[in-house]
């Protein structure tokens, strides 16, 4: 069942409202609002509830664990959250483990008719008092209190960096300028004859803890579209594709090689796939992308309809795990991981733009994107985005220097309007990452190409976790990576 737009304001009016009333909440105050949830319209409601009302948003991924969601609690100080059924049990296990006992209001999407006699024992142990979200929603239609609207500088989100240590997870703390500049940015590279508008429409599966794709619902909330959510299964989220076809596609690469393995496996052997694919991309390397000659017809439009729905003109991506294989450091992922051409493929077989970014969270997402109608199979992450500007330094010890033929290659460092405010209660850590010229270091080695876009060659600091089979070793992140390939595993711990 839709959410309209006329109802999405009285619905987000309304819950903000219940939160102020039921859980003692002060606007302009810092308060935060955790959200633990698999992405639904209530996430987006409670999200911009905080937002109309000057409260934080502290985004947690539906996958963390209890120890990693308490770490969460103690340093935010978080007093409500709001959770679904299947989640609550962690965050009580969290509310246990937590140093700071400050958690008392749980809001649950869905109601509390799905809750477990146990989780609700256990909520009444640790003094916590739950709620259903339509009970807040009623609350403050009955105590309706007016908007206050944050200020550009006032704190929007915190969001937790992702690493596979628990114990060194940092809040990023991101201020309403930040995010808006980043949309703003977002929208500028958008030629005017492909802009987004109220006719597109959005497949949301992402996690919405990691800020691409909190970011991309911005986009598409600023401009007037449509928000369609995953059934919450990954497996068929190709299934969801197809009833809802959405325009616009945001994914990890993770999820595209799977795609274009399925449709290599199911289509490659045929002769006019071969004929048509060859046909198309020659027709790319002569800068021409295309979605109706005679080849999609006969071939792709078929692929594309029972793939992803049949509409989608911009599949936007992370760069950061297609530059897996660019980085010297790291043992080659071929033909495991990735596959340098990843964005050509879904050019030919889609017709529809492929966009890819690279970025922190730091940074409040992408630091470059790849443009419109730039079809060059380079490995390139982009250029700048607007709300920003990069440099690169030279790591002699590493034997990058700017001067380099043909090539500059060094540290890439970013500066703009789109960095974090800094991290939450740890102003040291801060420091060593951005200097006293506002340059944030990524750690990440770059290469500038003569058309002035950016490629990954290779990383600043490297941990080696062990030898295995020979190699010399492992790096953490690209034991994450692979083992990710394998469709049944969903979350990764690694232990010694």
């Amino acid at each position: 069942m839709g959410v309209y737009q006329g109802q999405v304001a009285k619905r987000v009016n309304n819950f903000g409202s219940g939160l102020l009333n039921i859980a003692g909440l002060k606007t302009k105050s810092d308060n935060v609002v955790g959200i633990f949830a698999p992405n639904s319209a209530e996430y987006i409601i409670a999200d911009l509830a905080a937002h109309h009302y000057s409260l934080v948003t502290v985004p947690l991924d539906q996958h963390d664990t209890a120890s990693a969601l308490a770490s969460a609690l103690t340093l935010t100080g978080m007093t409500v959250i709001v959770v679904t059924p299947r989640t609550l049990s962690v965050v009580l296990a969290a509310a246990f483990e937590s140093a700071v006992r400050s958690l008392a209001h749980v809001v649950v999407i869905g109601g509390l008719g799905e809750v477990r006699a146990e989780d609700r024992r256990v909520a009444e142990a640790v003094g916590i008092t739950l709620y259903a979200f339509e009970e807040v929603e009623r609350v403050g239609e009955g105590k309706p209190v007016e908007n206050v609207a944050p200020g550009p500088d006032d704190l929007a989100s915190i969001y937790f960096t992702s690493t596979l240590n628990e114990s060194t997870r940092k809040g990023v703390m991101l201020t309403h300028k930040v995010c808006f500049r980043k949309i703003s940015s977002f929208l500028a590279i958008v030629p005017p004859n492909q802009k987004i508008t109220t006719n597109d429409r959005h497949l949301s599966y992402l996690s919405l803890a990691h800020v691409m794709e909190r970011m991309a619902i911005g986009a598409l909330t600023f401009v007037g579209g449509s928000i369609a959510f995953y059934s919450g299964n990954a497996s068929k989220l190709l299934d969801d594709a197809q009833q809802a076809k959405p325009t616009i596609f945001t994914s990890v690469p993770k999820i595209l090689h799977r795609v274009q393995d399925q449709i290599t496996k199911q289509y490659g052997d045929s002769f006019l796939y071969k004929k048509g694919y060859a046909a198309k991309q020659e027709l790319l390397r002569q800068g021409r992308l295309v979605n109706d000659d005679m080849w999609d017809l006969l071939v792709f439009r078929d692929i594309r309809t029972k793939f992803f729905g049949g509409k989608v003109r911009i599949l936007a991506t992370s760069a950061g795990e297609f530059v897996a294989n660019q980085i010297k450091s790291i043992p080659p992922l071929n033909p495991y991981f990735t596959n340098s051409n990843i964005s050509e493929f879904f050019r030919v077989v889609l017709g529809s733009q492929v966009i890819q970014g690279h970025g922190l969270a730091e940074t409040s997402g992408a630091i470059t994107a790849t443009l419109f109608n730039d079809y060059a199979v380079t490995g390139a992450i982009g250029a700048a985005l607007p709300c920003n500007e990069i440099k690169l330094i030279d790591l002699p010890e590493l034997g990058y220097r700017v001067d380099d033929t043909p090539n500059p290659r060094g540290e890439i460092l970013v500066r703009g309007h789109n960095l974090f405010k800094g991290y939450l209660g740890d102003e040291e850590a801060t420091r060593r990452i951005v200097d006293a010229d506002g340059w944030l270091r990524t750690g990440m080695v770059g290469e500038v190409l003569p058309n002035g876009t950016f490629k990954i060659v290779d990383r600043k600091e490297v941990s080696w976790l062990m030898n295995w089979n020979g190699i010399r070793g492992v790096i953490l992140d690209w034991m994450r990576h692979v083992l990710f390939c394998v469709d049944m595993i969903q979350v990764v711990y690694i232990f010694g």
